[in-house]
């Protein structure tokens, strides 16, 4: 509980001079040249991890996941729970808080990790975000907020929050008080595409931690830098079917980054777009500049969902999909006996490496 409040005496200081910043080596990607180039990079399948299968612990549609330290989260839409795997794929706990008392909430619209493996919950129907402590999980405190937020994340004593849903403007980026008031915007809701008369399309979201944390709004080609309370655009890219008001319902347009991870020697990328171009995924490697989409054969791919620091990717794939995969690799072979039609999902780790 000392940790969960005592940040916020400094967060005050911290976001005071909270603003978008603009690094002098802003990486532009342009797309429509590099899907006329030939791929620099190609990934590498390194580990299954089966999720264990247990009654108390079955995924329906996992809404979220990210790792911390030796732990797995999960949320799943289906049961509104979060349940904890380690690396292993074994089952360490479920929080299943479902309700309208005390320490309940109504949904997981989404949830947060400290570096002291709290967990905090965010319940938008409520205006809440309520923490349970580790290593047991109790409910210790929650927190009201003044306005809505669909997503939020905890770096280093800052609380950051964004709303992808707010009157059908595209989610901006703000630091919160101990109240759950905005104390400063840092990157505002993007207003040249709002049209009340059009639903935006939804985004399932915007933090994306690794190695650093990358924030990218939907329907925005610009990726930010999250440290020190500031956001510092580090990444975008350009296109000619970028999304515009002409576009967005008749032209097939590039919405801009379903997902975008940074690891110790590359930002992954993967775009969000109906068959625009060939390949979703692409790489940049800092080191050498080098930029360029990936053809890849990944039985069951279709995101990243999570990555550590030493250029591991995750991303999930359901058991029937991988029991269908033809010419599965030889780490797929050992698993496919292990698999039955009602196994959990499976973790799919992979590796990035030069052509």
């Amino acid at each position: 509980m000392k940790l969960f409040w005592s940040f916020f005496s400094g967060i005050f200081i911290l976001c005071a001079g909270c603003a978008p910043k603009t690094g002098r080596d802003v990486l532009t990607l342009d797309l429509d040249s590099l899907a006329r180039e030939a791929p620099l990079f190609e990934l590498e399948p390194t580990r299954y991890i089966p999720l264990e299968t247990r009654q108390d612990a079955l995924i329906g549609f996992i809404r979220k996941m990210t790792i911390r330290d030796s732990l797995i989260f999960i949320s799943d839409l289906e049961s509104n729970s979060i349940y904890l795997f380690d690396t292993r794929g074994n089952h360490r706990r479920t929080l299943s808080r479902q309700g309208r008392g005390p320490g309940e909430y109504i949904a997981v619209n989404d949830f947060a990790t400290d570096e002291e493996m709290n967990l905090y919950v965010l319940c938008s129907n409520t205006l809440q975000i309520l923490k349970y402590a580790y290593p047991n999980y109790a409910f210790e405190r929650s927190i009201t907020l003044d306005r809505p937020v669909t997503e939020i994340y905890w770096q280093d004593g800052v609380l950051w929050a964004a709303n992808r849903m707010d009157h059908q403007k595209v989610d901006g980026l703000v630091c919160l008080d101990t109240e759950g008031n905005v104390l400063q915007t840092v990157i505002p809701s993007r207003g040249a595409l709002d049209d009340p008369s059009v639903e935006f399309n939804i985004k399932q979201q915007s933090f994306y931690p690794g190695k650093t944390v990358l924030f990218n709004q939907r329907m925005s080609p610009d990726v930010y830098r999250l440290q020190n309370a500031s956001a510092e655009k580090v990444f975008s890219m350009k296109t000619k079917h970028m999304v515009s008001e002409e576009s967005r319902s008749n032209d097939n347009p590039v919405n801009g980054f379903q997902s975008v991870y940074e690891t110790d020697h590359y930002i992954a990328w993967v775009l969000w777009e109906n068959g625009r171009y060939e390949n979703a995924f692409g790489v940049y490697e800092p080191a050498t500049q080098k930029a360029s989409f990936v053809k890849f054969q990944l039985p069951g791919y279709y995101d990243i969902m999570a990555v550590n620091g030493e250029d591991s990717f995750f991303s999930i794939s359901d058991p029937i999909t991988l029991m269908e995969t033809p010419n599965p690799d030889t780490l797929l072979q050992k698993l496919l006996p292990e698999l039955t039609e009602e196994s959990n999902p499976i973790l799919l780790e992979f590796r990035i490496r030069g052509r």
